[in-house]
């Protein structure tokens, strides 16, 4: 996973925090600071993407051994309404790096957070 999104959500940062804000009644510094973990959650697993390898670990018999990774499918994320843009991201980033289709469905009270649009 590139880190194409946390950029996005870099170049927007402003525009998330304004989001929430609003629909959310935090304080903008929060709102900030939650934008900037949100970016840096997608960071750190567009990161665990680059390091992550296969191995192949020593044989205990007449056969090979080796470590698969393979998606679940398809994870449905729930995220409440009090710190929507850092738990959204907590639970997309992981589920889209580790290969999954993600259904987010966002709390009924602060939605147009999950709309990312990046």
């Amino acid at each position: 996973m590139p880190p194409r999104v946390a950029d996005l959500m870099t170049e927007r940062a402003d525009e998330f925090s304004r989001l929430q804000m609003l629909e959310n009644g935090k304080v903008w510094a929060e709102c900030k600071a939650q934008a900037r973990s949100a970016e840096a959650t997608f960071r750190y697993y567009a990161a665990v993407c680059e390091t992550l390898g296969a191995e192949v670990t020593p044989a205990r018999g007449d056969y090979l051994s080796m470590t698969a990774y393979e998606p679940y499918g398809v994870v449905v994320a729930i995220t409440p309404w009090n710190s929507p843009l850092t738990m959204e991201a907590q639970k997309v980033a992981p589920a889209l790096a580790a290969g999954n289709a993600v259904i987010l469905k966002p709390s009924a009270v602060t939605p147009v957070c999950a709309a990312w649009r990046i």
